[in-house]
C-alpha cells in the first residue's frame, strides 16, 4: 500500500509525504489505464471514471473521452486548472487518434513502465506450419500461414507503390503490410541477398558503366538488358506473380522501386511497367547501373526474409535464425502491420507524451498535423513502413527519444512560416535516430527539416544509406549532433545535405562530429565514391560551418558554388577531401544563376526578397543581380586545422581570389 501511494503521488505532483491514501482520488487531474486489469464499464460516480489507481479504464480511447468530457464541462475555467493526465499502464495498446478536442493533455507512462502502441496484428506462432516454398520446392522450407483466418482482407495487405522522386516526397503516404518479428522488422524477399554485414548487394544492367550527365540521352527509361551470369536466377521469375525491382538506374543518389510487367528471356531484357515512375521524366536506364528483384516468392531463401502474397494474404517467411524446421517458440512476438497511423494527432495544442514505445504502422507512425507546442519525451518510434514521426506545426520539442526501423526518413518536420520568416520554435534534441531508408533508401534522411528558427542538437544519427538530415530552413540552429556511417549506397550526396537556394540564410552548423562518412559495401558504379560529411549543392549559400570536427570521411565540406558561406575552425582528420570548392556556376550550372529568370532568381522573386522581411533579415539578397551573380564570392574558408588529409581544397588560392573569396590561416597539423 505504501508503495502504491508513493507512486501514485509522484504521478500526480504531490508530495510523498502528503497524508492520504490511495482509495482517495488524486488532487490533481489523473486517470489511470491499465490494459491489463481496468475496465471501460461505468461503475462510479458521474465523472470518477478512471480516476482512482486501482479503478482504472481498459483503452486509452476511453481515457481520451473521459478528458474530452471533463474539458467540456469546465472549459470556462481551463485556464485556471492544471492540465490533466492520463498515466498509462506498460502492455500493447491499439493506434490512437486525438483532435483538437484533445488539447492540453499530458500522456505518460507509468514509472518503471512502457506502454506500448501498436498499429499491427499480433499473429500466434502456434499458427504457422512448416511447408515447402511453393515456388522453390527445393529450397529451404519455409513458414507459412493465412491471415485471413484472422479477419485480416486484402484491403489490410496493402500494395507495394512504385517509387521515384528524388525528395521526401518520394515516399508514398500509404504503406503496404510489413512483417515484423520480436521486435525487428523482417526483409521483402529478393535478389541478391545483403550481405552479412547488411549492406545490400545488386545485379546490375548489362554494359560498361559511364559517369551519368544530366539530360535526356537516348535510350530507355523502361527497358534494360541484364547481364548474362544473372540468366539462370531472373529466368526463374516468369512464374512470379508480382514481381517488383528496385535500382539506381540513372544516377546514385536516386533509386527507383518499379513493378516489373516482363521477363523477355531470349534477349535478357526486363520490361518495367510504365505506370509505375522513372525518374526524370524519361531519363534513360545506364549501362552498368545497379538493381535487383523485389517481392519475389521463388526467392525466399535466407534468413530474415519473407512474402506476402496479397490476393490471398498467405504469408511465406524464414525466421530470422534461419531454422523454420522447428517453428517459431511460444514467445515470439510476430506481429503485422495493419492500420497507417499508431498515433494521429491533428489540430492539437499542448500535448505532452512521455515514455512511450509507437510501433507497426503501415504507413508513418506517429502523425502531428497543424500542431502547437507538442512534447514526445523519452519515447521510442520504431518499425513503420514509411517515416517514424511527422510534425507539421509550431512549438514541438522531440527530446531523448528513439527513431527506428523506418521505411523512409526518421523525422519530418515542417515549423514556422519561410514566406514571413516567422519562428517555428521547435527543438529536435537528444535523440537516437537510426536505420531508417529500409524501403525508399534515397532522399530519406534521419531528420528532414522545412523549417524557420528551429534547434537541431544533440542527436545521434547513424546507420543508413542517405543522409543524416537535410532540408530547407532560415535562422535555424544544428549544433552537437553526431552523424555515423551514413550516406553507405549513395553517391554525390552529404550526411548533412541542403541545396540550390540563395534564400536559406542564417542557418549555422556548429560543434557536430562527422564520423565515417562514405560508400560501403559494392562499389557505386556510376558516379564513384564521392560523398560528404556537409553537402552545400548547387549553389546553396549562407551558411555559417564551424567548430566541427570530421573524421574519416571522403570528403569533408563540399561548396558547390555558393555564396556568404563561413567554413572556419574546423578540424579534419582522415579525410580524402577536406574541402571541395568549385564555381558550377560559372560553367555547366550557369543557366540557374542568370538574371531574370534563372531558377536561383526565380526562388527570390518567390520570397520577396526586396521588401521586409527578407529585406531586412538579409539586405544582400535584393542586390545579387548586380554582384557577380554566378560567381562563388564573399565565402570564407578561414583558421581550420587539417591531420593525415588529402590535398585540402580542391580551388587553388588564384581562383578563390578571383571570386573574391579568401581561404586563410588553415593549418597542416602532423600529431592527430
Amino acid at each position: 500500500m505504501l508503495v502504491a501511494t508513493v507512486l501514485l503521488l509522484a504521478l500526480a505532483g504531490v508530495p510523498a509525504s502528503t497524508s492520504f491514501t490511495t482509495t482517495t482520488p488524486t488532487p490533481v487531474l489523473t486517470w489511470f489505464v491499465d490494459g491489463a486489469q481496468g475496465s471501460d464499464d461505468s461503475v462510479l460516480p458521474h465523472n470518477m471514471d478512471g480516476r482512482r489507481v486501482q479503478s482504472p479504464f481498459r483503452t486509452l480511447t476511453r481515457a481520451r473521452d473521459a478528458v474530452r468530457q471533463w474539458h467540456a464541462l469546465h472549459k470556462h475555467r481551463l485556464g485556471s486548472l492544471p492540465m490533466p493526465q492520463v498515466v498509462v499502464r506498460g502492455g500493447v495498446y491499439p493506434a490512437l487518434s486525438l483532435t483538437s478536442a484533445d488539447a492540453g493533455v499530458r500522456w505518460s507512462a507509468w514509472p518503471g513502465e512502457t506502454p506500448i502502441l501498436s498499429a499491427g496484428f499480433r499473429i500466434p506462432p502456434e499458427a504457422l506450419s512448416v511447408v515447402a516454398n511453393p515456388l522453390r520446392p527445393a529450397g529451404p522450407p519455409v513458414l507459412h500461414v493465412n491471415l485471413k483466418q484472422f479477419g485480416l482482407s486484402v484491403a489490410d495487405f496493402g500494395v507495394l507503390h512504385g517509387e521515384s522522386d528524388s525528395s521526401i516526397t518520394g515516399c508514398s503516404e500509404t504503406g503496404k503490410m510489413d512483417v515484423y518479428l520480436d521486435n525487428g522488422p523482417l526483409l521483402l524477399a529478393r535478389y541478391p541477398d545483403p550481405f552479412v554485414n547488411g549492406t545490400w548487394q545488386w545485379m546490375y544492367v548489362n554494359g560498361t558503366a559511364t559517369p551519368p550527365t544530366k539530360g535526356t540521352t537516348p535510350g530507355s527509361s523502361t527497358d534494360f538488358a541484364w547481364r548474362g551470369a544473372d540468366t539462370a536466377r531472373i529466368s526463374t521469375w516468369t512464374t512470379e506473380k508480382d514481381p517488383w525491382l528496385q535500382g539506381y538506374f540513372q544516377f546514385d543518389w536516386t533509386d527507383t522501386i518499379a513493378r516489373i510487367a516482363a521477363l523477355t528471356t531470349a534477349n535478357r531484357t526486363v520490361h518495367i511497367d510504365p505506370s509505375t515512375p522513372t525518374y526524370g521524366n524519361g531519363e534513360p536506364i545506364r549501362a552498368g547501373a545497379r538493381w535487383l528483384g523485389l517481392n519475389l516468392l521463388s526467392e525466399l531463401d535466407s534468413a530474415g526474409e519473407y512474402y506476402i502474397d496479397r490476393e490471398t494474404g498467405d504469408l511465406y517467411l524464414i525466421p530470422p535464425s534461419g531454422d523454420s524446421k522447428h517453428g517459431l517458440p511460444p514467445t515470439a512476438n510476430l506481429v503485422v502491420s495493419v492500420n497507417q497511423t499508431v498515433l494521429n494527432a491533428t489540430d492539437v495544442s499542448n500535448l505532452h507524451f512521455a515514455g512511450f514505445t509507437f510501433m507497426h504502422a503501415q504507413g508513418t507512425g506517429v502523425v502531428f498535423g497543424a500542431g502547437s507546442n507538442i512534447t514526445l519525451i523519452n519515447c521510442t518510434v520504431a518499425n513503420h513502413g514509411t517515416m517514424g514521426i511527422a510534425a507539421d506545426g509550431v512549438g514541438y520539442t522531440i527530446e531523448s527519444s528513439e527513431v527506428r526501423n523506418t521505411g523512409c526518413a526518421g523525422v519530418n518536420i515542417r515549423s514556422g512560416d519561410r514566406a514571413t520568416l516567422t519562428p517555428g520554435r521547435s527543438r529536435i534534441v537528444g535523440n537516437s535516430i537510426h536505420s531508417y531508408g529500409q524501403w525508399k533508401r534515397m532522399y530519406q534522411p534521419g531528420i528532414s527539416f522545412d523549417a524557420v528558427g528551429d534547434v537541431y542538437a544533440n542527436n545521434t544519427i547513424f546507420q543508413a544509406p542517405h543522409s543524416g538530415m537535410l532540408g530547407h530552413g532560415n535562422d535555424c540552429t544544428f549544433e552537437g549532433n553526431n552523424f555515423t556511417e551514413l550516406c553507405t549506397e549513395s553517391g554525390d550526396a552529404g550526411a548533412w545535405y541542403s541545396g540550390c537556394s540563395w534564400a536559406d540564410r542564417g542557418n549555422k552548423i556548429i560543434n557536430n562530429h562527422f564520423e565515417r562518412i562514405r560508400n560501403y559495401g559494392p562499389p557505386i558504379p556510376l558516379q564513384g565514391q564521392n560523398v560528404n560529411a556537409i553537402h552545400f549543392d548547387d549553389q546553396m549559400s549562407g551558411y555559417l560551418v564551424s567548430g566541427n570536427t570530421i573524421h574519416d570521411c571522403w570528403e569533408g565540406v563540399r561548396l558547390g558554388g555558393g555564396r556568404r558561406t563561413s567554413i572556419v575552425n574546423n578540424t579534419f582528420v582522415k579525410v580524402n577531401i577536406p574541402v571541395a570548392f568549385d564555381n558550377r556556376g560559372m560553367g555547366w550550372q550557369r543557366a540557374s544563376c542568370t538574371p531574370p529568370s534563372g531558377k536561383l532568381f526565380q526562388e527570390l522573386n518567390r520570397d520577396h526578397v526586396d521588401v521586409p522581411p527578407y529585406s531586412t533579415a538579409y539586405p544582400y539578397l535584393q542586390h545579387i543581380a548586380e554582384d557577380y551573380p554566378c560567381v562563388p564570392v564573399y565565402n570564407n574558408i578561414s583558421s581550420n586545422r587539417f591531420c593525415d588529409c588529402g590535398t585540402w581544397i580542391t580551388a587553388s588560392a588564384l581562383d578563390i581570389a578571383a571570386w573574391h573569396s579568401v581561404a586563410t590561416n588553415n593549418a597542416n597539423f602532423t600529431r592527430c
